[in-house]
């Protein structure tokens, strides 16, 4: 649909596209978390039959705030290794504009990928991971495979955060906060090099998650969820 947008009829420009596209997004979440849009600032209640990742606390979500910008530390520990991966100095000030994009970008993508899989596929740990980290690849496959498949792989890290009990606002902040850091820090290989990057990026993502999922992630027994 976005292809069609840009090089069909309708003639859009990228940044049209991109904001239609997002919308679009934001509306489908919307009409599917209807009244637990409300979570979003409100614990839910604990019950027998509540859904994974359902719940969140303060203390796990301050823990996803800063657990959230170490994704960054992939590119860093493979420049270190390969030397393929370039480091420069971050600017002294960024625009306002950039910040807003980047929230607002955060929060969408936040929203549908997540806060929305969670909703669908609670109490079913692996479809939801499958199904998210599915949703993003495709979401991203107009930038290319391997972009694709490192914005899957950040995704599912995100997600989970998100399970193991932190707050989407705090995980929608600390995306964000690596969207603007992450682009204006590291030069990322190109040519042949990015497949091999691409690769090393995911797996060490759901390394990363896996890790964060057996040492914040609520037990059944804690939280009874189904």
């Amino acid at each position: 649909m976005i292809e069609t947008l840009r090089n069909g009829v309708f003639g859009l420009s990228g940044f049209e596209v991109t904001v239609i596209g997002h919308v679009a997004l934001l509306l489908a979440a919307v009409a599917l978390l209807r009244s637990d849009l409300a979570l979003l600032v409100r614990r839910p209640r604990q019950s027998p039959d509540a859904r994974l990742g359902a719940d969140w606390t303060v203390g796990r979500s301050f823990a996803a705030l800063l657990l959230g910008p170490l994704v960054l530390m992939i590119p860093l520990v493979y420049g270190a290794v390969t030397g393929a991966v370039t480091l420069s100095a971050l600017p002294k000030t960024i625009a306002a504009e950039q910040i807003a994009a980047a929230l607002a970008v955060s929060f969408v993508l936040n929203l549908f990928f997540r806060e929305t899989a969670v909703k669908c596929f609670g109490g079913r740990g692996l479809a939801l991971f499958l199904a998210s980290g599915l949703a993003c690849f495709i979401y991203a496959l107009p930038q290319g495979p391997w972009t694709a498949l490192i914005v899957a792989g950040s995704g599912i890290y995100y997600l989970a955060l998100r399970v193991s009990g932190g707050n989407m606002l705090a995980i929608t902040l600390a995306q964000a906060a690596t969207m603007l850091i992450g682009p204006q820090l590291f030069g990322l290989p190109g040519g042949a090099e990015f497949p091999r990057y691409a690769i090393w990026f995911t797996v060490a993502a759901i390394a990363m998650s896996l890790t964060v999922l057996s040492t914040l992630a609520p037990k059944q027994s804690e939280l009874r969820y189904a």
